[in-house]
């Protein structure tokens, strides 16, 4: 898995149980063309996760109205990435090094408290000013329209992750 890809995960505070067990099988569930013994693979660290969630080993949060498929196949159970990669590393599984080690290095690179709130306030203005960005909106726009913008000029930003630090600068400024 290549770093670009480690990148976009290890960003998101949630992955599904597809996401989750593909990652902890060294690949990109995103990906296509898997032969049938990767599939397998990945298919087996998913009940393997979901006995975690059984003995209260991994966090589950159930989002709320689920698609219909989603029920059938676990696809709205929802686990803490980093939790995941964590139970990952215990269980020495393909995820945890690649994982591990970019999180060392966002660890390294954190920002002071006074420069994270210096950002969140410039991402929140700039949804608001050219976004319209309208924080009582609870079904805005803006944040996809922010995530095709920045997919338009070649970066990957989920629109989930632009959500989440929109509403942390909410709750800090709003």
């Amino acid at each position: 898995m290549d770093d670009e890809i480690v990148a976009r995960w290890v960003c998101e505070e949630l992955w599904n149980l597809h996401e989750a067990s593909w990652l902890c099988a060294g690949l990109d569930p995103e990906g296509a063309n898997q032969d049938e013994k990767t599939i397998a693979k990945a298919n087996k660290i998913g009940g393997s996760l979901l006995k975690a969630e059984l003995t209260q080993s991994l966090r589950v949060i159930n989002k709320n109205a689920p698609e219909r498929g989603e029920i059938i196949y676990d696809q709205a159970k929802y686990f803490f990435s980093q939790e995941v990669i964590d139970w990952a590393s215990k269980k020495r599984l393909p995820l945890p090094e690649k994982f591990s080690e970019h999180l060392k290095k966002q660890e390294n690179a954190s920002l002071e408290p006074r420069e994270r709130n210096s950002l969140l306030q410039m991402i929140l203005g700039m949804a608001i000013k050219k976004y319209d960005f309208t924080p009582a909106d609870l079904k805005s726009r803006a944040p996809s329209k922010i995530a095709e913008d920045i997919n338009a000029a070649g970066l990957k930003v989920s629109e989930k992750t632009i959500r989440k630090f929109l509403n942390e600068a909410l709750e800090a400024f709003g």
